[in-house]
């Protein structure tokens, strides 16, 4: 399933199945919306699966929010993608996780 990016309550909703082989339009999205001023919520709820492509960008918006001095936010994410964070040693790099 194409990945997608949608907006709900002040939230960056993404769903499908982001990875490598269909990452880049969503790619160009997200990280339009992360140089937007103000701290950032991504739900990540509708994500089926992942690979690190995703723990990638997700990472390259958090220095984008980071050089701004705002959070990232990231909600109900899949435990394939925490135990991405872990395995890469992303845990400690800044994200915020509710």
């Amino acid at each position: 399933m194409t990945p997608a990016l949608r907006f709900s309550s002040g939230s960056c909703v993404l769903s499908g199945e982001p990875d490598f082989s269909n990452l880049a339009e969503l790619s160009q999205e997200l990280l339009l919306q992360a140089g937007k001023p103000g701290d950032m919520v991504i739900d990540l709820r509708e994500i089926s699966t992942c690979d690190s492509s995703l723990a990638a960008l997700l990472t390259a918006c958090l220095q984008k929010k980071k050089r701004q001095q705002r959070s990232l936010t990231l909600v109900n994410s899949p435990q394939k993608l925490l135990d991405l964070f872990k395995v890469y040693r992303l845990m400690q790099c800044g994200f915020r996780f509710s």
